[in-house]
């Protein structure tokens, strides 16, 4: 039950920054987004694959990746998956 809150409270924050980003970025203007990664077993590698399948869509994107708590794992040296 957390985890499915977590998915739906990350899933809205997506749709309205995206919404409030469609709204007012201008054609020439780069899109931004802000990856949030709190939890590396469950998140850090679908959000890599997603940041990846982003810029292949929109190669000029800017993105910023948020970690905390026990999202910045991933990000040790030799860290490994939980497969």
């Amino acid at each position: 039950m957390k985890l499915w809150i977590k998915s739906l409270s990350v899933a809205i924050l997506t749709a309205l920054c995206l919404i409030a980003a469609g709204g007012s970025a201008q054609a020439s203007e780069p899109d931004k987004v802000v990856y949030h990664i709190d939890d590396a077993v469950t998140q850090a590698t679908k959000g890599l694959r997603n940041m990846r399948n982003h810029l292949d869509t929109v190669p000029n994107t800017k993105i910023v990746v948020v970690t905390h708590a026990n999202g910045v794992d991933f990000l040790f040296d030799g860290a490994k998956d939980a497969k």
